[in-house]
C-alpha cells in the first residue's frame, strides 16, 4: 500500500527496559509522526500515524523531516500492546522524499 505522508514531528523513543522481564528492554526508536496527504481525501488514515525509520534511513531523514512530504510503501500496521499507537513499517520512496508538497484538497505533486 502507498500512502503520502507529512511529517510534522521527529519522535525518539529510547531504550527501556520490559517490566517483569530482567535483562530484556524495548530497542530504541526514532519515528517522524506523520498525517496522511492521500488522495483521495476519503481513503486517508483519520489519525495521526508514526512511521519508524529503519537504521539504513535515519542518517538519511532523522533530524531534516518536519515539514517534508514523501510518498511510503507500507508492509506492515504495528500497533503497542493497548492498540493506542499505530507505527507503519516499510520504506520511504527515495524518489519522492521533499518532492511533494502539501496542498489543501489537491494531489500536491510540485516541487518545495
Amino acid at each position: 500500500m502507498l500512502a503520502k505522508l507529512t511529517v510534522v514531528k521527529e519522535v525518539y523513543q529510547p531504550s527501556e527496559p520490559i517490566k517483569g522481564k530482567p535483562g530484556e528492554s524495548y530497542p530504541e526508536s526514532h519515528s517522524l509522526l506523520c498525517l496522511d496527504m492521500s488522495e483521495p481525501q476519503e481513503c486517508r488514515m483519520e489519525e495521526m500515524a508514526f512511521y519508524r525509520l529503519k537504521e539504513t534511513e535515519k542518517p538519511l531523514y532523522w533530524g531534516k523531516s518536519v515539514g517534508k512530504t514523501f510518498l511510503v510503501s507500507i508492509d506492515k500496521i504495528q500497533h503497542n500492546k493497548t492498540g493506542s499507537r499505530a507505527s507503519l513499517l516499510g520504506r520511504i520512496l527515495p524518489d519522492t522524499y521533499g518532492t511533494l508538497t502539501f496542498t489543501a484538497g489537491g494531489t500536491g505533486t510540485g516541487k518545495h
